[in-house]
């Protein structure tokens, strides 16, 4: 996880938890983005946070780390 977690931002929310930008976890997974791809998160482990664009600020959706490690697993089997 350490080589990818480079190209995948992160926020830092005000309790300490760490999200990372789901666009950015499942393009370096090789997961295709969709809205059916989302929705199968659990809501408790997305939210939506700020993120800065060439067309300026826009909210992005972003995964805990639970969901990441999740995806990890079910992904390498």
């Amino acid at each position: 996880m350490s080589d990818m977690s480079k190209d995948i931002r992160t926020h830092r929310s005000p309790d300490g938890n760490v999200w990372h930008c789901a666009r950015d976890v499942y393009k370096s997974m090789g997961i295709t983005w969709s809205g059916a791809t989302i929705r199968n998160t659990q809501p408790n482990h997305r939210t939506m946070y700020p993120v800065d664009t060439p067309k300026g600020e826009r909210l992005a959706v972003f995964i805990s780390d639970e969901e990441m490690d999740f995806l990890q697993k079910h992904r390498s089997k």
